[in-house]
């Protein structure tokens, strides 16, 4: 198996962001008119980007204004409740684009947070692509699916890793390399399992040990 790309969801498989978005959704949804919620309630609405969740958590009438409280703390409190990546991981996708292999981003939230989250990290440079979710659902496979075909190459020659039993389902939809990342809190590991991906990792090492070869050679 040789890669010439590799696709990587956001959160729990770059960074630990879930906790951010908890707080900020949290915080955003009960100043707008929604319920006060738990961590668990909030990680119940994720599917659609952030704008889809707020909309669906406090209404039409009051998404937006949600929406650009949620940004501003995402801006401002990035430094505070998500300093950076997992350990070990800018490292490697610095060794993966010296050696020639194309990184791209697709993530469930908008491309304007995962933008934002991408130049805070300083990784911003090394991304040949970035696709955001959507408001009305999930649109991973036809995100991954567009950003490999901008690229020119076969699905078979393209990677795409992430953290949920989702991710792995629609890298299955898309055609490409599903690779379970299961080093995050949060990670659903027999889930992840369940889902028999390609290949499965509990730590970032690991997966660096596995990966390179394949898109380095």
């Amino acid at each position: 198996m040789n890669l010439s790309g590799v696709i990587f969801d956001l959160d729990g498989t770059i960074a630990e962001s879930h906790p951010m978005a908890i707080e900020l959704f949290g915080s955003a949804i009960a100043d707008y008119g929604g319920n006060d919620l738990s961590p668990e309630e909030v990680v119940a609405l994720f599917g659609p980007n952030e704008q889809g969740i707020l909309r669906a958590a406090v209404g039409d009438e009051h998404w937006e204004e949600a929406w650009e409280a949620y940004l501003d703390g995402y801006r401002s409190r990035h430094h505070e409740l998500c300093p950076a990546p997992f350990p070990g991981i800018a490292n490697l996708l610095y060794r993966l684009h010296d050696c020639g292999c194309r990184l791209g981003l697709v993530t469930g939230k908008t491309k304007t947070t995962g933008t934002i989250s991408i130049e805070f990290f300083g990784l911003d440079r090394i991304f040949s692509g970035i696709e955001g979710g959507a408001m009305d659902g999930v649109v991973k496979a036809e995100a991954i699916d567009r950003l490999r075909a901008s690229w020119e190459m076969p699905p078979e020659a393209v990677a795409y890793v992430g953290d949920t039993t989702l991710d792995i389902r629609e890298s299955r939809k898309a055609g490409v390399i599903a690779v379970g990342a299961a080093w995050s809190g949060f990670a659903d590991r027999a889930g992840l399992a369940g889902e028999e991906p390609d290949a499965l990792f509990d730590a970032v090492d690991d997966f660096a040990r596995w990966i390179e070869p394949r898109a380095c050679s």
